[in-house]
């Protein structure tokens, strides 16, 4: 992965996954040791693919997607949601614990230990701007825990049901308005109501 294509969390207002499908066509997905045994015992050896001694999930040759990628209801759902590979979990975002850029704005504080946050823009859903507070509070620590195997049940950082979706995206848009109105106030004081 090229280091041009990462930016710093904090440059990144907000993010939710929409099972747009496109993480899983683009890219090949690693699987870490365990992974590998872990999906070959479930599926067999022909979902794998070798590749100068790593593995990887095995792309579907009619959609050129991860096999497990299942169309459903308009969106591109993960047929392994439960066992999905930590690269899908964490993906857009890359957990470091040493800075991979000179910048310090990737930096986050997480229970006493200090972590180096970058995501991927090549994800279209990566909007850019001050971090949200949703960003903040609940995808970034999912993230950090997902990338530490302290938490495997994902529910910020995967995709939604398309309500669900939907509710997020005007939590979004009201925090934006919220963070701006305040932004507004502590620059020119409050404003007097009539009345």
């Amino acid at each position: 992965m090229g280091t041009q294509s990462l930016i710093p969390w904090r440059k990144v207002s907000f993010w939710n996954c929409t099972a747009c499908g496109e993480c899983c066509k683009k890219f090949y997905v690693p699987l870490t040791m365990f992974e590998y045994v872990e999906i070959t015992n479930i599926f067999g050896k022909n979902v794998i693919e070798l590749d100068l001694g790593k593995a990887y999930l095995r792309k579907n040759p009619l959609t050129k997607r991860c096999v497990f990628q299942k169309f459903k209801n308009g969106k591109w759902i993960c047929g392994i949601q439960e066992i999905k590979p930590i690269a899908c979990k964490l993906w857009p975002f890359i957990v470091l614990t040493k800075p991979k850029q000179k910048s310090d704005e990737a930096i986050f504080d997480y229970k006493g230990e200090t972590v180096h946050i970058y995501v991927d823009k090549r994800c279209h859903e990566v909007k850019l701007g001050k971090p949200t507070s949703y960003l903040i509070n609940k995808v970034l620590p999912e993230i950090i825990n997902l990338s530490l195997n302290n938490k495997t049940k994902q529910v910020y950082s995967t995709s939604f049901l398309f309500d669900q979706q939907t509710l997020i995206r005007q939590i979004y848009k009201q925090l934006i308005k919220k963070e701006e109105l305040i932004e507004k106030i502590s620059r020119h004081g409050p404003v007097a109501q009539p009345g």
